[in-house]
């Protein structure tokens, strides 16, 4: 089998990572199967509203956030970043899901699924927790 793939000639588009889709198929037999599909309305009308949604909250979130703790104090800029950071990691998720790159009925889908999200909650409790020291805690230079 190895003679036979080296025999067949290869035909190379824009360089040597992108191959063409029969070279494609006979290399890698599993991804043959693969095809594109079209958008239906449904999913159509769920992004306009969706990008409506996230440019709302583009624009509304940091402003309630400053008006609610000030500009200056440290807790801002933790909820700014965690507030437009989750929404960005909501969409990446609603996007891997929606094109079955994750599916949740399989085991290891669902198992990588919940490490994402307690990562993102264990990485933002520790930022917080930084938060709290330094606010309580404050350490005076030369020590």
């Amino acid at each position: 089998m190895a003679n036979n793939l080296a025999l067949r000639p290869q035909v190379w588009t824009l360089g040597p990572w992108f191959f063409s889709k029969l070279d494609c198929q006979n290399r890698l037999p599993h991804l043959g199967s693969m095809a594109m599909t079209k958008a239906s309305k449904k999913n159509s009308v769920f992004v306009f509203f969706y990008a409506i949604f996230v440019l709302a909250f583009i624009y509304f979130f940091p402003r309630a956030i400053v008006s609610l703790f000030g500009q200056e104090s440290p807790w801002s800029s933790y909820f700014y970043q965690y507030g437009l950071g989750s929404l960005f990691f909501v969409t990446g998720i609603i996007l891997i899901t929606k094109t079955k790159g994750l599916r949740v009925s399989r085991g290891h889908d669902r198992k990588w699924l919940r490490y994402m999200w307690v990562g993102l909650a264990c990485y933002a409790a520790i930022h917080a927790w930084w938060i709290l020291l330094a606010l309580h805690y404050p350490v005076k230079g030369g020590i």
